[in-house]
């Protein structure tokens, strides 16, 4: 809506929402990575994805899903990163 209005102005508001809605619906599977996630999003545009398995609606996922999952999976490898370190730590020896 933002947009249209910000493109077509104030008119906007009058149109039925059949006029305004995106006909092309984009979906995801359960399986679909966040990378793919990411892509489509940003190469549509768009900050919702229907989530359908089996040809059956199983959720809606948002961009703070997405984002959320990626914060996660970078808090994750950084506790990994964390404990190599110190293991590599531990085991090393003076002569090192």
């Amino acid at each position: 809506m933002v947009r249209r209005i910000a493109d077509e102005g104030p008119e906007t508001l009058n149109k039925c929402a059949a006029d305004l809605m995106n006909r092309s619906v984009f979906t995801c599977q359960p399986e679909s990575s966040t990378e793919e996630l990411m892509e489509q999003m940003l190469a549509e545009q768009i900050r919702h994805l229907p989530v359908y398995d089996n040809g059956e609606l199983v959720g809606i996922i948002s961009i703070g899903d997405v984002v959320e999952g990626v914060l996660s999976e970078l808090k994750w490898r950084e506790k990994i990163l964390q404990q190599q370190v110190v293991t590599a730590m531990g085991q090393s020896t003076d002569e090192d």
